[in-house]
């Protein structure tokens, strides 16, 4: 598992434990779970090309998991994460 990929399951998984929440969760509330230090950014644009992820801009703006996490696997984070070669 490459460091891309790892970084995306824990946003995902952060994202799953806000999955009850009205509003979106900022990126700085994600990068607060220890687990998840450093990775928010990193990986926003792969996760939302695959609409894994939907982002709302703003002051009150934030992700949400666009699929219940029971539907999204590793494999398909895996895939879209990946670094491109060449």
């Amino acid at each position: 598992m490459n460091t891309r990929g790892r970084y995306g399951l824990q946003m995902l998984s952060q994202l799953a434990c806000h999955l009850d929440d009205m509003k979106p969760v900022g990126l700085k509330e994600i990068a607060r779970a220890r687990v998840c230090h450093g990775a928010p950014r990193a990986n926003r644009g792969p996760l939302r090309k695959a609409s894994l992820i939907a982002g709302r801009p703003g002051r009150a703006g934030g992700y949400k998991l666009m699929k219940p996490p029971s539907r999204i696997t590793l494999r398909e984070v895996m895939e879209v994460t990946r670094a491109r070669c060449g």
